[in-house]
């Protein structure tokens, strides 16, 4: 399994459409920082194509005030604890900006 990270909003450049074109079908993708608020687009593809191995990192959607909106789209959020044993996990890590 690869772990996709990515730390940009799908609004604001390719790097989420990027990592989900290459995404395996045992590969996890970890929305943070900025690209938590891909909760906020119902339509972004990232929720038709693969929305049952996309997570975010809980402090990134609390922070930004998303938690309540983050359980619409509801990816697993993750805590920081649970991130780096997703990461552990991964044969491989691949982070996208």
């Amino acid at each position: 399994m690869i772990l996709h990270i990515v730390n940009r909003a799908p609004q604001s450049g390719q790097a989420a459409s990027q990592a989900l074109a290459v995404m395996a079908p045992e590969d996890r993708l970890i929305l943070i920082e900025e690209a938590v608020f891909a909760v906020l687009d119902a339509q972004w593809q990232g929720w038709r194509i693969a929305a049952e191995r996309i997570h975010a990192l809980e402090d990134d959607v609390a922070s930004r005030g998303l938690a309540d909106i983050a359980g619409r789209q509801q990816p697993e959020l993750l805590s920081v604890d649970a991130f780096v044993a997703l990461t552990a996990e991964a044969h491989q890590t691949v982070s996208w900006y």
